[in-house]
């Protein structure tokens, strides 16, 4: 294998910024001519780590090697839960000069860490959650532009001790990163907290030091959050609190808490479709 030939596969490493798997091992499994190569690799980061598997398969009618997919695994951060997925690459249009729409390295972790990424290409918002039910693993989530939920302008519902760092923030919450950011309280001091997209919710879900989220109120009394979106959010939070009782009554008696709810509020949708 020529230089060019390493140079290749080499760029398809960098494109999806895991730069730094492209070992030693690799390359001496490239030379190899191995038709399909497995190729291990372990990232840490400051919420956990992402133990990735690269497969890299030489092609049929060339002496081209392409990285085809890419297995990785991870714990979600504060849990026991471990969460793995495999994400396939497109590199072949590489040859012609053009761009492929491939999840990075990076995008691929925070999505396994549960935290929204967006997908520009698409302008899509995509999220992983798990179930109530660890049997029935995890719920996908997909929010397009028809959701209505705008970055931007969340970001200016909220205090940040430095408002004109607001695109290099937007930008790294749209690739999923858990951000840390100054916020000023409301006796006019800094404090850090971690911040990530709530998309189903339109605002941030903050964190404080230790990881821990910030109830809402306390976000609204420290004033870190507008006051029109603080009282948004308090609805929301009550509207959740009366779902929370319905689905605590019946989910011990076999029943799924998407089920209980249907059942529950059946008669008020009735009672609605007749005053309409």
């Amino acid at each position: 294998m020529d230089e060019r030939q390493l140079e290749f596969v080499k760029n398809q490493f960098i494109k999806i910024g895991a730069k730094e798997a492209f070992t030693a091992d690799l390359v001496e499994k490239l030379k190899a001519y191995e038709p399909l190569i497995k190729h291990e690799y372990i990232k840490a980061f400051p919420d956990g780590a992402a133990n990735a598997v690269f497969h890299v398969k030489r092609s049929t009618t060339t002496e081209n090697y392409f990285l085809t997919k890419m297995d990785m695994s991870t714990i979600i951060a504060g849990t026991n839960i471990k969460h793995g997925n495999t994400f396939y690459f497109n590199h072949r249009n590489y040859e012609r000069g053009d761009q492929p729409d491939n999840t990075t390295f990076l995008q691929a972790y925070n999505f396994l860490q549960c935290r929204p990424v967006f997908f520009p290409n698409n302008k899509i918002w995509e999220q992983e959650v798990p179930s109530p039910s660890y049997k029935r693993g995890f719920f996908f989530e997909a929010f397009d532009q028809s959701y209505g939920y705008d970055l931007g302008k969340v970001l200016d519902q909220y205090s940040f001790f430095n408002p004109h760092d607001k695109l290099s923030i937007l930008e790294s919450l749209q690739a999923g990163n858990l951000e840390k950011q100054k916020f000023i309280t409301r006796d006019g001091t800094q404090r850090d907290y971690f911040i990530t997209p709530a998309i189903t919710s339109g605002s941030l879900d903050l964190f404080d030091e230790n990881r821990k989220l910030v109830p809402i109120k306390e976000q609204i009394d420290q004033e870190l959050i507008s006051k029109k979106l603080g009282k948004k959010l308090e609805r929301q939070e009550a509207t959740n609190l009366k779902l929370n009782v319905v689905q605590s009554t019946d989910i011990g008696k076999g029943k799924s808490i998407k089920q209980t709810i249907i059942e529950k509020f059946a008669p008020i949708k009735k009672l609605l479709r007749k005053v309409r």
